[in-house]
């Protein structure tokens, strides 16, 4: 049994480099590329040209083209998400402020900012009781940062593009979200009390499908609902990056032929039914999503899969994603609080992780 998160990566390319290691492994976007480098994974296009069962026209175009490197396959998309690529809405919330729900017509610094004001709202002694926008992360950040057409890194992963046009108007956008329009929490905005969505407190948040899950347990079915996430200001919609689970045949294999068959079951139709039933990640076939469509709170998420996310780019294997994240959260969260001005951080922060970038190759 092989342990989980980067302990689980480090274990795989540690079995790779003694040529010991089962016959499959699995692998998310994030470091898939990586994986594919170091050589843990076989190459499946003879296989694939074998089966006639398994065809990769049948898969979402994107869930595919990303594990094509240098022409050849080396994974399967077992299962598949488009990023943050929802807008979870709060009705109540929104009955109450007279606003009307979310629709694909949305931009936000139009219909967005709007009901985000409209619903914030303060007891007699101005403690707000109720925000527009839960509190920003990283994922979050990034899709309206693809929306505003700007970029995190360039596409081989080797410079950051933080201080991008387009980066800087969307990072001043979150930040008069926290500072000019007070609609949402700021970082470190004293005491923490229990702000996140499924409590009711918050009238939007910007989450990927995995999201579903907690909504769920906490809010009744009549209360919430999910909206495609809004446009930016040149009408571009660009959910966050995809991920997802990739299963592929392990270079030292001994039993290649049974692992394809496996393989080629995780791609059946039968199979992704039951991914589909998770509600969290989503099939990679657009013939068995699109059945889950007529339930309102998928159908954002199976559009932004047929209409195409944006696409992660790699980081070379000595560094992570979330050493990324970290580091980019940990410049921008200084604008949000008010404490450093806008391009002064993120030329701090890019000057960082092109460093890290450079130490890492």
């Amino acid at each position: 049994m092989l342990p989980g998160g980067n302990d689980y990566n480090d274990a795989v390319l540690v079995q790779t480099a003694a040529g010991e290691t089962p016959d499959l492994f699995w692998a998310n976007r994030t470091v898939y590329p990586q994986f594919v480098e170091a050589g843990v994974f076989s190459p499946l296009d003879d296989l694939l040209a074998r089966d006639s069962n398994v065809n990769l026209d049948t898969f979402f175009p994107t869930s595919v083209a990303e594990l094509v490197i240098d022409g050849t396959l080396y994974g399967m998309p077992i299962m598949y998400h488009s990023g943050v690529s929802g807008l979870f809405y709060h009705k109540p919330l929104f009955d109450e402020a007279g606003v009307a729900y979310p629709d694909e017509s949305w931009r936000y610094q139009d219909e967005f900012l709007d009901a985000a004001r409209k619903i914030t709202r303060s007891d007699s002694n101005g403690i707000i009781t109720a925000w527009g926008v839960q509190q920003t992360g990283y994922n979050p950040l990034t899709t309206i940062i693809y929306s505003f057409g700007g970029e995190i890194l360039n596409e081989s992963g080797s410079e950051s593009l933080l201080t991008s046009e387009g980066t800087v108007e969307a990072i001043r956008f979150v930040r008069s979200l926290h500072r000019e329009h007070r609609v949402a929490r700021a970082p470190g905005d004293g005491p923490e009390p229990n702000f996140a969505f499924p409590t009711g407190k918050v009238g939007m948040q910007l989450n990927g499908s995995w999201g579903m899950t907690p909504v769920q347990a906490s809010l009744a079915d009549d209360e919430w609902s999910v909206a495609p996430v809004p446009m930016g200001p040149s009408g571009i919609r660009m959910p966050g990056e995809g991920a997802g689970a990739i299963w592929g045949i392990a270079r030292h294999s001994q039993n290649p032929e049974a692992a394809w068959t496996w393989l080629a079951y995780l791609a059946s139709d039968e199979v992704q039914h039951k991914v589909m039933e998770m509600r969290t990640n989503f099939s990679s076939k657009p013939n068995v999503a699109r059945e889950y469509v007529a339930d309102e709170r998928l159908k954002a998420f199976v559009t932004a899969l047929e209409e195409g996310h944006h696409r992660r780019s790699a980081l070379p294997a000595g560094m992570s994603w979330g050493e990324h994240q970290q580091t980019v959260m940990r410049y921008v969260n200084n604008i949000f609080r008010g404490e450093a001005a806008d391009r002064t951080a993120l030329l701090q922060a890019k000057e960082s992780i092109d460093a890290q970038l450079r130490a890492a190759r």
